[in-house]
């Protein structure tokens, strides 16, 4: 955790200084916290060695493995991602996912991608969505992985017929979304895994790129598929309809209003988004005007005489400008990594500077305790998200920041000793989960606990719990552990 404040807010700190100092008010405060949450997690590291696992442990792990314990941890994670995908699958079907979209109507992906998180709003699907993309769908894959590499050769086959396409599904629960990003950590606890269980530096070399060429294969093969011509793109996904089966319409129509005013926001023009949102005014007027909706009453409606195949096409992406796309996508990466954190973490902190802190208001849950609430990542995209993106005020779009910037923000100094009690207090209670665990799975739980640190590092601390699998990951420990 102290690794990822140093990388992800300390060095871009000392490089933007200047920067932040000219844009900031009070930008000493905002280091100072930083620097604090810094130091306080080092030392907490340091008066808890005893808690450490020994790295003789984890190096060659997998050599402590046998073929038993590697299928039973492989079914444990298999159960938990097949609950998860149903979970998230009983609220909205399979057909209405930005993947859906992806496969059969690339031209509508960026909206059915808000339908599939965004307009669920905060439920049990969406958390179990979470889980799945940071916790139990990266697990399946590295554990899939090992058990087809460490089979013997006389039975590895038998074994690719389950691994492989049990490993494709799992990837593909994690593009539900319609978003590459969510392949990233997957890509991370594959890596860590894969290095920690490969034996020699020439072995770990080697899984490292292997793990770095499927990224980067993955990410071009996911551009090129969206980027193809269909024919009567916009025609194909029917966004109304799926709204109401997810009775999303209110969450619907306000999207859509936010984006009557800007030209190809979420990739459709105003015509288009002008057309779609009358039909889904129909279609949500036809859903609440009876107690009892019936799939004629969704399948009622022309999609393709409505849209009339006028949309934009999608102009397929040349082979010859792939260098230049691999540059931006590269740049776009180190920015999101490297940049971005900081960049929201300081509009945060001017935010507050300039209308003062809002309190236990911001706080998760707040409406329920204290009966009012302030969505803070909300704000925020408001006053400088919109400006910078260039007048993008889609509905939705927030600008989050890591609890352990936001905290000291909204409370003080109190706000920073609380931060650093959620974090120690994470720290203890899996450093204790993780001493339970057979040797050979630690590089496994390794990789998961660097992607918990990572969405420390960008969301609230519930939020990361609960919406982005942390809680979930905990528990795939424990159970491992049993």
């Amino acid at each position: 955790m102290a690794a990822s404040l140093q990388v992800l807010f300390q060095w871009p700190l000392t490089f933007f200084s200047n920067a932040i100092a000219s844009s900031l008010p009070d930008y000493w405060h905002f280091a100072l916290t930083l620097h604090c949450s810094v130091a306080s997690l080092i030392a907490w590291g340091i008066a808890t060695r005893k808690l450490d696992i020994a790295t003789a442990q984890v190096v060659n792990a997998r050599q402590q493995s046998n073929e038993s314990s590697r299928l039973v941890g492989l079914f444990l994670i298999a159960m938990v991602w097949g609950v998860s995908v149903a979970v998230y699958l009983t609220r909205i079907p399979l057909n209405c996912t930005a993947l859906y979209s992806f496969i059969v109507d690339p031209h509508l992906v960026l909206l059915a991608r808000e339908l599939s998180v965004k307009l669920l709003g905060s439920s049990l699907a969406t958390m179990a969505y979470g889980a799945v993309v940071n916790s139990v769908a990266p697990a399946l894959v590295a554990l899939c992985a090992i058990v087809l590499v460490q089979a013997e050769r006389g039975t590895r086959w038998r074994y690719a017929t389950v691994v492989l396409p049990l490993a494709i599904l799992a990837i593909a629960s994690v593009l539900f979304s319609g978003a590459k990003g969510a392949l990233v950590p997957t890509a991370v606890v594959m890596t860590i895994a894969a290095v920690l269980w490969a034996t020699g530096p020439v072995g770990r070399v080697v899984a490292f790129g292997s793990v770095a060429v499927m990224l980067g294969c993955a990410i071009l093969v996911f551009e090129l598929a969206r980027e193809r011509p269909v024919s009567r793109p916009g025609t194909h996904y029917d966004f109304p309809r799926c709204v109401v089966l997810t009775n999303s319409c209110r969450s619907a129509n306000a999207l859509l209003d936010s984006m009557a005013d800007r030209d190809e926001s979420l990739g459709m023009s105003a015509d288009h988004n002008r057309k779609l949102a009358i039909r889904l005014q129909r279609a949500c007027i036809n859903q609440t005007s009876r107690d009892v909706q019936t799939p004629g009453d969704i399948d009622s409606f022309d999609t393709g005489r409505l849209y009339g195949g006028r949309a934009a096409v999608r102009t397929p992406l040349s082979t010859d400008a792939l260098p230049e796309r691999i540059k931006v996508y590269g740049v776009a990466l180190v920015y999101r990594a490297f940049v971005l954190p900081v960049q929201l973490a300081t509009w945060h902190s001017l935010y507050v500077d300039l209308l003062g802190a809002p309190g236990w208001a911001a706080f998760p849950f707040a409406k329920r305790i204290i009966g009012t609430s302030v969505n803070m990542p909300e704000l925020v995209y408001g006053a400088y998200g919109v400006i910078y993106s260039g007048g993008d005020a889609t509905k939705g779009s927030t600008s989050p920041t890591s609890f352990v910037v936001a905290y000291p923000l909204y409370w003080g100094w109190w706000g920073l000793l609380f931060a650093i009690g959620l974090v120690t207090g994470w720290d203890l209670v899996m450093s204790l989960l993780l001493r339970r665990l057979s040797t050979w799975l630690l590089p496994l739980a390794a990789g998961l606990t660097a992607v918990c640190c990572v969405n420390f590092m960008t969301s609230e601390f519930l939020t990361t719990m609960l919406s982005h699998g942390g809680a979930v990951t905990m528990l795939l420990v424990a159970l491992l552990g049993v």
